[in-house]
């Protein structure tokens, strides 16, 4: 995650004196429903809250980097093929719709509000993904992906899927707008088990 340069600076010289907090939203719907299955946003006062040091805490050698453990769980889902499959669509889908708001910024235990503007996103994304039988994909799963903004209602990228134990799992990249500051650019990391 970048900062914005004011805040930088301040960083640079004292990162005790900064404080970061990240709200992340979420909000997960099934292909042909009119509710959703998950919510948690700021409106709502549900969504997932981070510091910076959760999120980036330091190491032994004093330097910051990012936390796998502390890296918020979005949502889980379940998906039953046999109900969400149709003749139409021999596939299971779903979409997502993840933000991560600008941070609120506290510079030696003061607000900074020089240039934030309530209810901004450092990132919005509503992510389309869909999984269809595929006898040799690993777990007998292809599954695609497609970010709304680009491809509406539809997925065009193959995940880089790999069986773990099990668990099939892959990634999907998120990103602020290049050069953007503050920003953010990261990973969505999603993990598909069999119900048992």
């Amino acid at each position: 995650m970048s900062l914005p340069d004011e805040v930088e600076e301040a960083y640079r010289k004292n990162n005790d004196s900064v404080r970061a907090s990240y709200r992340f939203e979420i909000v997960a719907s099934l292909r042909g429903t009119q509710w959703q299955l998950h919510r948690r946003v700021v409106r709502e006062n549900s969504a997932i809250q981070r510091t910076y040091n959760e999120l980036f805490p330091r190491g032994p050698d004093g330097k910051r980097a990012p936390s796998i453990q502390r890296s918020p769980h979005l949502f889980s889902v379940f998906l039953d093929p046999t109900k969400s499959s149709t003749e139409r669509h021999r596939s299971v889908a779903f979409a997502f719709d993840v933000a991560i708001l600008v941070p609120d910024y506290e510079i030696d235990g003061v607000l900074w509000l020089k240039k934030h503007f309530e209810g901004g996103y450092l990132v919005r994304k509503l992510i389309v993904v869909e999984a269809r039988r595929d006898g040799g994909a690993p777990a007998g799963w292809r599954i695609e992906y497609g970010f709304q903004s680009e491809t509406p209602n539809t997925t065009n990228t193959v995940a880089k899927t790999r069986l773990d134990g099990g668990v099939l799992k892959f990634e999907i990249p998120v990103e602020s707008p290049a050069n953007s500051k503050p920003g953010v650019r990261g990973q969505l990391r999603l993990e598909i088990r069999q119900w048992v």
